[in-house]
């Protein structure tokens, strides 16, 4: 940018000071060939299109994240909460599961794996 109002590179040091930056803002750059070179082209329309993408992009990746954060974090509470109480249902698969295991115990027989539920 220092170039591009004819001035050394050195100059880019004052963004070291708060608020230099500022003046690559506001200062305008040559009209024509200066003793750096001549003006670069103007942007193409792919470049535009990139820069509004990101834009856009800057835009809408935060409101992403925050919707979907407290999203996981619902959702990890959810599990967390079912693995310390399970279902009903599990509870009572695995109480018959135990009684048949007792009962094929007591019939002398050794205990026998009983298929998975989706076999049955």
């Amino acid at each position: 940018r220092c170039h591009d109002f004819n001035v050394s590179g050195w100059l880019s040091l004052i963004m070291l000071i708060p608020l230099g930056s500022l003046v690559f803002m506001f200062v305008p750059g040559t009209k024509g060939t200066n003793n750096y070179g001549p003006p670069p082209p103007p942007n193409s329309a792919g470049v535009l299109v990139l820069f509004w993408l990101f834009i856009a992009g800057m835009l809408i990746l935060p409101i992403m994240a925050a919707i979907s954060i407290p999203a996981y974090m619902q959702y990890m509470e959810q599990a967390q909460s079912q693995q310390d109480h399970p279902p009903e249902d599990i509870q009572q698969q695995l109480q018959q599961l135990q009684e048949e295991m007792q009962r094929q115990e007591q019939q002398g027989g050794e205990a026998q794996p009983m298929p998975p539920p989706s076999q049955q």
